[in-house]
Order: C-alpha cells, then sequence, then structure tokens
C-alpha cells in the first residue's frame, strides 16, 4: 500500500513516527505548513492518507476536495507528541496502523464527508 504521511513540524518525534510508518508501507512524506508542502500529485498517487490529528484532515479537505473524498485517511490522533519516548511513540503507532491495510477496516471516508459536510455548512 503507498501511503502520505502528512507532517506538522519535523520534529524528532514525528521522524520517529514516520520511520515507524515506513516499515510496514511505501511512504512519502509531505507537510501542509512546513517546506515539504503536500502536492495534488502526492494526493492522487496514493492509496491512504495517515495524518497527525483532526485538524490536518480539515486542511486537506479544504486543499484537496475531490482527492480527498476517494482516500482512506486515518488520523493518528497525536497532538501532542514531545512528552512521549521513542518506544511509545512507536507503540502508539503500530497500534494505531496495525489493521490500517487490511481489507476489513472501516473506511474513513464516511467520517471525511461528515467532515466535509460540516464545514461547507458553517
Amino acid at each position: 500500500m503507498r501511503v502520505l504521511f502528512i507532517s506538522k513540524q519535523k520534529s524528532d518525534q514525528e521522524a520517529v513516527i514516520e520511520k515507524t510508518i515506513k516499515s510496514r508501507f511505501l511512504t512519502q512524506t509531505a507537510g501542509l505548513y512546513n517546506s515539504t508542502h503536500v502536492t495534488k500529485e502526492q494526493v492522487k498517487s496514493t492509496d491512504a492518507i495517515i495524518i497527525m490529528d483532526e485538524q490536518q484532515r480539515k486542511e486537506l479537505i479544504a486543499r484537496f476536495p475531490k482527492l480527498i473524498l476517494d482516500k482512506k485517511v486515518l488520523s493518528l490522533d497525536m497532538t501532542d507528541i514531545a512528552s512521549y519516548t521513542s518506544p511509545e511513540l512507536i507503540d502508539m503507532v503500530y497500534d494505531k496502523i496495525d489493521d490500517f491495510d487490511k481489507p476489513n477496516v472501516i473506511d474513513k471516508r464516511d467520517s471525511v464527508n461528515s467532515i466535509f459536510t460540516n464545514i461547507w455548512k458553517n
């Protein structure tokens, strides 16, 4: 599976998360607000996207609304990672991605659609 990991600040902790994801998936990394901006081509060419938190999901929907609706998106729900050690982060990431590539995983597009609808209503 080809995965696009959206990082935030490229911190040491995010480097650990990135390596953990790369150990399981063919992975590209991009950011929303740093020097390696995510591109339309990256979103198009990936099977799934892993994000750090729900704010990134909203930003991706705003930037690529049609493309994101067709992608599997997994939020790690990790907003404050500075307090975690590397082993803790690795365990947390593996717990989150463990079933991500299996066919019976609940498709995250339903939650993306609901967020997208809520954004346009507000």
